[in-house]
């Protein structure tokens, strides 16, 4: 490579766009399947607080 871009430009811009794929990839994971439970969990939660002793 030469002029401005360098083999370390490349490698930092290789770098950045694993960087943003992988995040990205996470949060579409994290919504389509740990959101859920979570919301599953928490309804629960809040259904088991009104009884006594966490029993229906």
């Amino acid at each position: 490579m030469s002029g401005p871009y360098t083999l370390g430009l490349l490698v930092l811009g290789t770098a950045v766009l694993t960087v943003v794929v992988a995040t990205l990839w996470y949060e579409r994971t994290c919504r389509t399947h740990c959101n859920p439970r979570a919301d599953e969990l928490r309804r629960r939660a809040a259904a088991s607080e009104s009884v006594p002793w966490g029993r229906p």
